[in-house]
């Protein structure tokens, strides 16, 4: 036994070493920075909660986090929904060019979200972006704006772009499951007497929920560490319209200084990105 677990040590021992050094130890000593307030860029001093203190007073702060759980709350469902409908409709062999969808759709993941961000902040361009353009067409000119430029309409717009970018990624992964689902299973259903709603229900749904449970854990952390988007677009305009977690600590600790206050925002999203994560995990293996 001991030899066996010498060797099972050996084998561990390099990706124990590789995550101690590269996760655990930067973690920690976020953690500990998020306590410490600073002199210039150096000799930091521990100051307990202040940081955290400060930030729950800051209207920039407060307006991240809700940002943030907007995001989530249209983001979240929006990406599992249409990945899962146009993963079941592109199931159907009648469609023609089927693979041709399916890349034109994931084609969002393919591309940098900077260059995704930069091409979507052309098509919300107020003079000569494509979508105020579609509207004039369509005999709906009033509603054209700045899409980006107002603060009423500048987070959604952002969210559905990133809804654009991450919808193919879940349509591949319940692609995938549904390819993993046997006929024969569904065929059996059909001589019992299954309709085709009760397959749906009772089979197809219940088979792809560890699908579903990836692509909202994935869903999730990418709407709490949404980042490149917002920067290329807005930069958390106009004033604290779409300015997200990841975005403000960013701020704070390159363009402000203030490495303290930026590692407390690191810790407070990662303590988010955690529960949520966990709490997904734990409803989803309940409902198995």
């Amino acid at each position: 036994m001991k030899s066996k677990r010498l060797i099972c040590f050996f084998f561990l021992f390099p990706a124990l070493t590789l995550l101690t050094i590269f996760i655990i130890y930067p973690s920690l000593l976020t953690v500990y920075y998020s306590l410490c307030n600073w002199d210039g860029i150096t000799n930091p001093k521990f100051i307990g909660l202040q940081n955290y203190v400060s930030l729950f007073s800051q209207k920039i702060f407060l307006s991240a986090i809700k940002n943030n759980f907007i995001w989530i709350i249209i983001f979240v469902p929006s990406v599992v929904v249409i990945g899962f409908f146009i993963a079941i409709l592109l199931k159907n062999k009648l469609i023609i060019g089927r693979n041709i969808i399916k890349s034109l759709v994931f084609i969002g993941m393919a591309i940098p979200m900077v260059v995704a961000g930069i091409l979507w902040m052309f098509i919300y361009d107020p003079t000569a972006g494509i979508l105020n353009e579609f509207l004039k067409q369509i005999g709906l000119g009033n509603l054209a704006r700045g899409w980006l430029g107002d603060p009423d309409t500048a987070l959604y717009a952002l969210i559905f772009a990133n809804i654009w970018i991450w919808t193919g990624f879940s349509m591949i992964l319940y692609s995938a499951g549904l390819e993993n689902i046997s006929e024969e299973i569904n065929e059996q259903a059909k001589i019992d007497g299954c309709s085709s709603l009760q397959l749906f229900w009772y089979i197809t749904f219940p088979m792809l929920l560890p699908v579903t449970t990836v692509v909202i854990i994935m869903s999730l952390i990418t709407s709490i560490k949404v980042f490149d988007i917002v920067y290329t677009t807005t930069q958390g305009g106009p004033g604290f319209a779409t300015e997200v977690m990841a975005h403000l600590m960013y701020y704070e600790i390159f363009r402000y200084w203030r490495f303290g206050r930026g590692c407390a925002v690191a810790v407070i999203f990662t303590i988010i990105v955690i529960f949520l994560s966990a709490y997904n995990i734990i409803r989803m293996e309940k409902t198995e």
